[in-house]
């Protein structure tokens, strides 16, 4: 990233931070669809019965990962282009953002540990999905027709997953320690194959 930034050969930095972007995206949408299907599973296998029924709370806190955290590549170029002070005040901006929108889920709609979750999830959009985009947009103009690229790919990838390791945990309900490791694989290793083949077709 240094090296492509330093010859100042804007196509070829933002080439290579969009396809950085998407590999992260579909990488973590697979893990997400995993852990949607399986979280609970889990949960049960490792702690026991008592520690289930958190479906709700397991979909609210890993399914946008994919979506919103491809753009800590942007925060690394933001490194490399020594543009870091705005990018640094806006994290501070959205954590007290985030703040307050857990103390008014929690405290006007008593949501619980369900607002907190749902706070935490709506500041990380607007900063990594509104506010990184649109200023990498204003520092690297080639950047602005693909800056929605990396969330299609992770929405597209976070579907897939999510279907192929239902379709198997359907098939084999993992009941036992050995089937939970036949569904996470069989899943995980589908749902790879399934992301490296919409990685080669919508790279740059």
């Amino acid at each position: 990233m240094f090296k492509l930034f330093s010859k100042k050969s804007q196509n070829d930095f933002t080439e290579y931070t969009v396809n950085s972007m998407l590999l992260v995206a579909l990488f973590l949408s697979v893990v997400s669809g995993g852990i949607i299907i399986f979280g609970n599973d889990f949960m049960r296998i490792w702690m026991g019965k008592k520690f289930t029924g958190y479906e709700i709370l397991i979909i609210i806190t890993t399914i946008y990962l994919p979506i919103t955290l491809p753009s800590q590549v942007l925060n690394q170029s933001f490194t490399v282009m020594n543009k870091i002070k705005l990018p640094a005040m806006a994290t501070i901006l959205f954590g007290i953002l985030a703040l307050l929108f857990a103390y008014v889920f929690t405290r006007v709609f008593n949501f619980g540990i369900y607002g907190i979750a749902i706070a935490t999830m709506l500041s990380q959009i607007l900063r990594d999905n509104l506010f990184y985009p649109l200023y990498f947009s204003k520092l690297v103009q080639s950047f602005i027709k693909y800056q929605f690229l990396p969330i299609l790919a992770a929405v597209i990838g976070v579907m897939a997953s999510t279907i192929i390791c239902f379709g198997v945990r359907y098939f084999i309900i993992p009941q036992t320690l050995l089937k939970f490791a036949i569904d996470v694989l069989i899943g995980g290793g589908s749902s790879l194959l399934f992301i490296y083949f919409v990685y080669w077709k919508i790279k740059l």
